[in-house]
């Protein structure tokens, strides 16, 4: 802290607080580009420059659109964050992040919300075991804001009595169609009945 001058120099005291500069971070990945608009999707976020140092108020912190939310430290190169609620889901929303709170900066990424889709039928219920039919799933408030091929029907087997009858389930991309209607492709490989999950 300045005091004042002694001809040409300048006085200061002693102080017993510090200031710290870091790199600001840099942004190669963020994943998922989507999440639900009740929020909680956890995001990481992949670069470099990432730092935690509680003393100086070095703590990361991701903003979407203008929420602002702290991240997890996972290390130099990696944090991930919660995405906060938020309603719109218009278009996608700028990711920018800080480790301060204050000075954030854009990564040039965005994230879409999307409200969760109610699934009310498919047809048809059956197919071969090659795999190939095309399954119509029907419901509301599909979206088509969400980045192409991260969208996922997943299949599995319904658990029978016994609870012995388990397998791997296997995904497969879906396709928007319009608000009510979804199309996914049925895989090979299952026998019996099965639960579709998107």
């Amino acid at each position: 802290m300045k005091l004042g001058t002694k001809g040409d120099r300048y006085l200061f005291t002693e102080s017993p607080v510090e200031y710290y500069y870091y790199h600001q971070p840099i942004v190669k990945k963020i994943w998922p580009k989507q999440g639900l608009t009740t929020g909680g999707t956890p995001i990481e976020v992949s670069g470099a420059w990432f730092d935690l140092r509680l003393d100086y108020g070095v703590i990361p912190y991701c903003k979407i659109g203008e929420k602002r939310v702290r991240a997890e430290f996972i290390s130099t190169v990696r944090i991930v964050c919660g995405s906060p609620p938020n309603d719109y889901i218009a278009a996608a929303l700028p990711v920018s992040v800080s480790l301060n709170g204050v000075d954030f900066v854009d990564t040039g990424f965005t994230f879409s919300y999307y409200t969760q889709p109610e699934l009310t039928g498919l047809s048809p219920a059956s197919g071969p075991y090659q795999g190939g039919t095309e399954i119509m799933l029907k419901g509301n408030l599909f979206s088509n804001i969400t980045e192409p091929g991260t969208v996922k029907c997943r299949f599995s087997f319904k658990t029978g009595i016994d609870g012995y009858r388990q397998t791997i389930p296997k995904t497969m991309p879906a396709f928007y169609i319009d608000e009510h209607t979804m199309m996914c492709l049925s895989p090979n490989g299952f026998i019996g009945g099965d639960r579709l999950y998107v």
